[in-house]
């Protein structure tokens, strides 16, 4: 094409010491790369994948995403798939969340959703009384069934593919405030996670923001 010049590298600078310059290079799958030195034999500084994603050669570059919300009117589950490798904190977001009975909580997985190995206790202050219970199924939210649940779930890589996670939810703006807390070990990393219900969804949305 007229105008145009095709080349997979170029060096910026100009400087006699080859050392002080930098390489852009272009690579045939996609992905780019700014390295230091003529040749960007010296380290890379700047990578960016065939999926656009960035990363600097310290450390991951912060990043943020937000989901698509899903409606919680029906089923019993509402599963966000196609976790990204670099997320390092899941935050699932609560709006009236209704559903019919039974606890509602949070699993994960890598490749399909895990339902064994939680360590999970859940405490609900209603006002007047607390009270507390533990499963191993999944990361425990709350027991208000039947009521408008609004609130978050924070998951948090700490190695490997250990998580740990806590959560407060309120029901409806009632006197009812629900804290929980929890870990698990997951087979693999983590590419998947749903809220899951014990009785039918009636109401509400779930939406997660991904950062690492």
């Amino acid at each position: 094409m007229a105008g145009t010049i095709t080349t997979n590298a170029v060096v910026l600078g100009d400087s006699a010491t080859a050392a002080n310059n930098f390489q852009l290079r272009s690579n045939t799958d996609g992905s780019m790369k700014l390295a230091r030195g003529a040749t960007g034999a010296l380290g890379d500084i700047l990578t960016v994948d065939a999926s656009g994603n960035l990363a600097n050669a310290g450390s991951p570059i912060q990043r943020m995403v937000l989901s698509t919300a899903q409606n919680t009117t029906s089923g019993t589950t509402a599963l966000f798939t196609g976790i990204p490798t670099w997320a390092k904190r899941i935050t699932m977001s609560f709006n009236g969340v209704n559903y019919a009975s039974g606890n509602l909580q949070v699993q994960a997985g890598n490749a399909s959703v895990e339902t064994t190995g939680y360590a999970s206790s859940m405490s609900v202050n209603s006002g007047t009384s607390v009270v507390t219970s533990n499963v191993t199924t999944g990361f425990l939210i709350t027991s208000n069934s039947g009521s408008a649940n609004s609130g978050s779930f924070v998951m948090t890589l700490v190695s490997g593919n250990i998580w740990a996670a806590q959560s407060m939810t309120n029901a409806g703006g009632a006197n009812s405030v629900v804290m929980a807390a929890g870990q698990k070990s997951f087979s693999g990393v983590v590419d998947r996670i749903q809220l899951t219900a014990a009785g039918a969804f009636s109401a509400g949305s779930v939406n997660l923001l991904l950062e690492g």
